[in-house]
């Protein structure tokens, strides 16, 4: 006889209420997990419209920058709140923070109030909208400003400000010369506890940068991209882990105490050096005396007489960059910070509001640069797609008429890193499957070559210019090498010489035509390891420290990629620690007559 299942075993008035138990179980879970979805906390951004009220900020042909800073902030935190983000503003009219309070006007309260009420906030990020100006009315394009003491606030300021050089270099007429993000001591920035940025739009001291901040159109394509860098930062879009950063950028040691006799021999020694300098310097007026220096640890104190006072109230441009230089000028000694004192007081508050410093000013290392040049994309190889997302503007180098080659360009381009072609050269030994196509050799027609580099340019869009891929005959050929540098000109590129042969004539031409130029010192991926490719790049920044900048070169595919990829995602903490900063190609390239070493590393006779 079958056995009988359990259910059959139960009464009819149990089963059912088992089934409205089990049911109403389902409901108010449900019930649960919806709620509990609604629940989850938005992601809340902090956006400070800078100056307002009796603040106008800068002023040029009857524009204020309070108002654009106020109609921008307005707009982004409109786009950001559609996509599903909470904004929260310091101020939403024409009002500084002040007024707002009922208190009187001041800068610095000003300031501390915008502070305040972020911190009140519990925000996720800040981003300070401002509008720059400056006594050269040449200068164009938007910056952005982060602390050095926040990594984090790095990162985001790297997302911001590529969306911002796309914007920049696609607009018109084009700004051709882009900036990267800079480390600066304001006091939003220094007092923030939370990721921070001051964005600086576009200089209302050029004529073409202030008709385009007031173009809605170029409003517009300003917030949809400084929206899109902010989310990306929150989406963690980078392969750079902010948990790296363990120690600031800008270390403060303190060194082993001296004796009192010592310190004081040596703050009349710095006293003395300083006191020539400032004479000679020509940027302070005759009548400012250092009257002492004293030393603490890493810490200079300054104090000069009244003269530092009137010199800020005659021209506080000029004040301004004095003070600059002396901070570059310290900063070659082992010291941290310096104050400074006008007859043994503290600074007006007006020198602060010039400076945008705390009593104790911060030493910023000058920084040695490193311009990273990544060869043989075109071809969607190994390594590329890891390669762009690299928060820093390390530079592609695209081999043309390849499947692919313009499409990467283009994404390369509207991710903001910069381009140049990787032009294949013919090579003293080479098997054939080594070059590219449309192979640029000595045996070709003048017009043959310069119809591959113009083609060259069409098919890799947004170039600003050339290095070889091989090349160690074409290069050596004082022919071939005036063909490539005069066409280079005619395109408006740079040309970078990878080096392959001693017997380059890519410099001596460019030199020849007046062309921009680098040269390469490292090749980082000859080991095809990444612990290999990471000691090279460490070697090549002991180099930067030295001399102040270097170019290295490395590989997407089987010469490099994921491996060369993966080192240079490791090592950036510990180059940025030492101060090496990531730079575009075109952030070192040598001006016409300055002469170029001979590279650090053997070439490659290719």
């Amino acid at each position: 006889m079958r056995k009988k299942g359990l259910f059959l075993y139960l009464s009819r008035p149990i089963l059912k209420k088992i089934i409205a138990f089990f049911g109403l179980l389902l409901v108010f879970l449900s019930i649960y997990l919806l709620l509990g979805k609604n629940k989850t906390t938005a992601t809340t951004i902090f956006i400070d419209a800078g100056h307002g009220g009796i603040d106008s900020g800068a002023y040029y042909f009857d524009v204020k920058e309070k108002d654009l800073n106020l109609q921008i902030a307005l707009a982004l935190g409109q786009e950001l709140q559609s996509r599903g983000y909470e904004v929260l503003y310091s101020r939403t009219e024409d009002s500084d923070m002040c007024s707002l309070e009922g208190l009187p006007y001041s800068e610095r309260q000003d300031l501390q109030l915008r502070v305040d009420r972020m911190e009140e906030s519990k925000a996720d990020l800040l981003i300070s909208i401002h509008c720059n100006a400056t006594q050269k009315g040449s200068e164009r394009g938007p910056m952005t400003f982060y602390h050095h003491a926040s990594p984090a606030s790095k990162e985001l300021a790297y997302h911001l400000q590529r969306h911002m050089n796309y914007l920049a270099m696609n607009s018109t007429p084009a700004i051709t010369k882009t900036y990267q993000p800079r480390s600066a001591n304001f006091y939003l920035l220094r007092h923030s506890s939370i990721p921070a940025v001051l964005v600086e739009l576009g200089f209302m001291s050029n004529p073409e940068d202030l008709q385009l901040l007031q173009d809605p159109l170029y409003q517009r394509d300003l917030v949809y991209g400084l929206a899109e860098g902010a989310e990306e930062y929150l989406a963690g879009l980078s392969f750079f882990n902010v948990d790296f950063f363990s120690d600031p950028v800008i270390r403060s040691t303190t060194a082993p105490k001296a004796s009192q006799e010592l310190v004081f021999t040596e703050a009349q020694d710095l006293r003395s050096t300083l006191h020539n300098w400032q004479k000679k310097s020509g940027l302070f007026p005759e009548k400012l005396i250092l009257k002492e220096l004293t030393i603490e640890d890493n810490h200079i104190q300054l104090n000069f007489n009244q003269a530092l006072e009137d010199f800020l109230k005659e021209d506080p441009t000029a004040f301004r960059e004095a003070m600059t230089a002396l901070a570059d000028r310290i900063s070659e000694g082992p010291f941290d910070t310096f104050s400074l004192l006008c007859e043994g007081e503290a600074l007006s508050e007006q020198a602060d509001r010039q400076l945008e410093w705390d009593q104790n000013i911060l030493v910023t290392k000058l920084q040695a640069k490193m311009a990273i040049v990544i060869d043989d994309l075109g071809n969607n190889a190994v390594g590329t797609k890891e390669l762009l997302q690299i928060n820093r503007p390390i530079t592609l180098a695209i081999m043309p008429f390849m499947e692919y080659s313009t499409d990467e360009s283009e994404k390369a381009h509207r991710a903001g890193f910069p381009i140049i072609v990787h032009l294949s050269l013919e090579a003293n030994r080479a098997s054939p499957n080594w070059y590219g196509p449309k192979t640029i050799k000595t045996s070709m027609a003048d017009e043959d070559i310069i119809t591959i580099l113009e083609e060259a340019h069409s098919s890799v869009p947004h170039a600003i210019g050339f290095n070889n891929h091989m090349g160690s005959k074409a290069t050596s050929d004082v022919r071939v090498a005036r063909l490539l540098v005069e066409t280079a000109k005619s395109l408006n590129w740079l040309v970078i010489d990878s080096r392959t042969s001693e017997d380059s004539q890519l410099i001596k031409e460019a030199q020849r035509q007046e062309v921009l130029y680098g040269s390469r010192d490292y090749f980082i991926d000859v080991a095809h390891s990444k612990d290999g490719t990471k000691k090279r790049i460490l070697k090549a920044a002991e180099r930067a420290l030295k001399t102040g900048e270097v170019l290295v070169i490395g590989h997407v595919g089987p010469d490099g990629g994921k491996s060369t990829v993966q080192a240079i995602r490791e090592v950036l903490p510990a180059l940025e620690a030492r101060n090496v900063e990531i730079v575009p190609v075109t952030d070192i390239v040598r001006k016409v007559g300055e002469k170029t070493e001979k590279a650090s590393s053997i070439p490659q006779s290719l």
